[in-house]
């Protein structure tokens, strides 16, 4: 596998490095930048690291790795396989026996972690071995492997005790590696994310959570766990106040009062995400119009239920004149004039449009029951979610109306070209900004929901002619 400890080291410490830096960085960023002002409530202790801090922690991280890489070498390079259990053909024991020793590594590492912590916190070993880690008394998730390279031997020496301690494939390191490094980012991550209802569920209350290892750089002392707290609870080693502050942290409210408004504001945009990824892996990855309408829809209604505050429902049925919407009936069937004269020009489309529609499991039935979902209750979400929640009454165009109209280039494009989806989607980001001022105007929803689904409507019949006959 590895000829050469260049080739190993390359491979494994670039992997290693790669997943920490990975790991802490995306914690980092969120939790100490963007929304440290928003979540400071779950803050377990008050203030922040230093930047000489984050660059110690960061330093000692790069070298614990090195040696952990190195130390891998030591027990799975030519030279030592021989003498070791590892095996190389999943073949020879099976799916079930790779999940059952990931598994099995798991807990192992564990007891080997509560009691190499707890020994190397006797007075000799503390100040040459463990201290630097505790340097990071108020620790950041960079400080997941802050050790002095002595320590750093002591916690890669577990893949010694794998080596020769029953059989283990090579690539069941790849999900403890992971599954290590967000323990230990989170247990360093300084914020606590964990529910009460995980923390006192009898199946979950024994994984560690990031108060229990926070206490212990606080403290220094107890709570010596790692992934469980079950040999701290068998040894008498919980710290007498864990159960009293993780209480204290978990009732805090999860979002800074005085931050609350803007909280919201700025995870309700990220439900313009949403339906990106529903109808791309509906219609790109599983080939399914049913499946990519049906979770868009979810999506939407999901994010209408959780910001139900921010949008009135009443307004779907108010507002709107019977002459805008004869206007808007006018323009509808024009845009259907245009775009079957459009399809038109393209001898033997319809076929093709058919045999793309049957890709996407749209035929007979099933493409009637979609036409008629897709008129009937489509426009009524989208109207919703595009401009009930994301509306506002501003005349400038907004990131909703982009959003709604780009939306539609994933819609289009499995039954057109690029150059056609793109028209499509510009197109429809001027009926988005259409359809909100004249919801504003109206103050209501109601002639845009018309509108829309006029407009469905009218793609549907277009369809029902070019497939006429085939």
């Amino acid at each position: 596998m590895f000829d050469t400890i260049f080739h190993y080291l390359t491979v494994v410490y670039s992997t290693l490095l790669l997943r920490y830096l990975i790991f802490a960085g995306i914690g980092f960023l969120l939790f100490y930048v963007f929304l440290r002002d928003y979540l400071r409530n779950k803050k377990i202790q008050p203030g922040f690291p230093r930047g000489a801090d984050y660059r110690r922690e960061i330093w000692y991280s790069v070298i614990s790795l090195l040696i952990f890489a190195f130390i891998g070498w030591l027990v799975i390079g030519p030279h030592a396989r021989p003498y070791t259990r590892w095996y190389f053909h999943f073949s020879d024991y099976g799916w079930g026996y790779f999940i059952f020793s990931v598994a099995a590594m798991i807990v192992v590492h564990d007891a080997y972690f509560y009691w190499t912590h707890r020994l190397m916190h006797w007075r000799p070993l503390y100040r040459r071995m463990h201290k630097i880690h505790h340097d990071s008394s108020n620790p950041s998730p960079w400080a997941a492997f802050s050790f002095h390279p002595l320590e750093a031997v002591v916690e890669a020496s577990i893949v010694v005790v794998f080596a020769f301690l029953f059989p283990i494939h090579p690539f069941a390191m790849a999900p403890f590696f992971l599954w290590m490094t967000a323990f230990n980012v989170n247990g360093h991550l300084g914020y606590e994310l964990f529910p009460c209802w995980v923390t006192r569920s009898p199946l979950t209350r024994w994984v560690n959570t990031s108060t229990n290892h926070n206490q212990h750089h606080k403290y220094f002392q107890g709570n010596y766990g790692l992934y469980f707290r079950w040999w701290d609870k068998w040894m008498g080693s919980t710290h007498e106040q864990y159960e009293k502050e993780l209480a204290e942290v978990q009732q805090r409210s999860f979002v800074a009062e005085d931050r609350r408004l803007e909280w919201d504001t700025q995870v309700r945009k990220l439900w313009l995400l949403a339906p990106y990824f529903a109808v791309g892996l509906g219609l790109f990855v599983f080939k399914n119009a049913w499946l990519a309408l049906l979770s868009f829809h979810v999506c939407m209604i999901t994010a209408l239920v959780i910001h139900r505050a921010q949008w009135n429902f009443a307004k779907l049925w108010q507002g709107g004149r019977l002459l805008w919407l004869a206007g808007g009936t006018l323009t509808v069937f024009g845009f259907g004039w245009w775009l079957s004269s459009l399809a038109g020009q393209y001898e033997g489309y319809g076929g093709r449009l058919a045999g793309m529609m049957e890709e996407v499991g749209l035929h007979g039935v099933s493409l009637a029951a979609f036409a008629i979902y897709f008129c009937a209750v489509n426009p009524v979400l989208e109207e919703a979610f595009w401009r009930g929640l994301f509306g506002n009454k501003g005349k400038r165009p907004i990131l909703a109306d982009l959003a709604y109209g780009c939306f539609h280039f994933l819609v289009l494009l499995p039954f057109t070209d690029a150059y056609y989806a793109t028209i499509g989607a510009g197109m429809l980001v001027a009926m988005g900004y259409l359809w909100r001022q004249v919801a504003n105007r109206s103050d209501g929803l109601a002639l845009p929901v018309a509108w829309h689904a006029l407009g469905d409507a009218s793609v549907v019949f277009v369809v029902a002619g070019l497939l006429q006959g085939y």
